[in-house]
């Protein structure tokens, strides 16, 4: 049995939701396959006690990691699903408590045989979210970038973040502007890149890519977050035994508390 990845959100002072990939539970499930990976969900009191349990995906990708955020309509959650043929495709979750009140697949068309161990990010402000992927669709690496102004019942169409050699490991964060920051990493002459590049609804508003650090060592996946209304990133250097925290300049403006 395989479980992991483990999202936790708060959903009152005395409980708290929990979503993971979990490879044992054919039996709760229609599989597709002898053993598929599912994406389950519970709600968990104060006690440590499951009060509520279900299956929100039966057959996913089974090492990308999902996201779980708050909304102020209920929470939302992102994942890389696993469709019959080998498409892993972006999925988005809506829903309140225990229900499940909207789906979205963004239908990128990618056909992988194996997990690419890249999961999307996500990042809430109300009812505004902003989904970032990675996708290879056409053997074409692409970081792409998807707002929803219901809080992830619908998503707008999808911008093109950045092309080329792209690795993809993305994070979000929202501006209070309304613009979305992006994060990546990117292959460049033999080193990773780790880049950011500000998204806007109107394209004339959008910022070129710019380099935060560049490394010939392999970097861990990063993680973006807003806190206090400033925007860090922290990094891991494998095999040199080091993390770093990056807090990115307040010229970009700030970001969506």
């Amino acid at each position: 049995v395989q479980h992991g990845f483990v999202k936790i959100r708060p959903t009152s002072s005395t409980s708290i939701q929990m979503i993971w990939l979990d490879g044992g539970q054919a039996g709760l499930t229609a599989p597709m396959t002898s053993n598929p990976m599912a994406l389950l969900s519970a709600h968990v009191d104060v006690n440590g006690q499951v009060v509520a349990r279900s299956v929100l995906d039966g057959h996913v990708c089974s090492c990308c990691q999902p996201t779980l955020k708050t909304t102020d309509r209920g929470w939302l959650a992102a994942y890389r699903d696993r469709s019959p043929g080998e498409v892993r495709d972006i999925t988005a979750i809506a829903g309140k408590r225990n229900e499940v009140h909207g789906q979205t697949r963004l239908d990128d068309g990618w056909v992988i045989k194996g997990c690419p161990l890249n999961g999307p990010a996500l990042s809430v402000n109300d009812s505004r979210a902003a989904l970032a992927w990675f996708t290879a669709a056409g053997d074409q690496p692409q970081v792409r970038l998807a707002i929803s102004q219901d809080g992830g019942r619908t998503f707008e169409a999808p911008m093109v973040v950045a092309t080329g050699a792209p690795l993809g490991q993305v994070g979000a964060v929202l501006l209070e502007d309304g613009s979305a920051l992006v994060s990546w990493l990117e292959l460049n002459d033999g080193e990773v890149e780790l880049r950011v590049r500000q998204l806007a609804a109107i394209p004339e508003n959008r910022t070129s890519a710019f380099v935060v650090l560049r490394s010939p060592t392999t970097i861990a996946t990063p993680q973006m977050v807003c806190s206090d209304g400033h925007i860090y990133l922290a990094l891991e250097y494998l095999g040199a035994n080091r993390v770093e925290l990056v807090r990115l300049d307040s010229t970009l403006g700030s970001c969506a508390r």
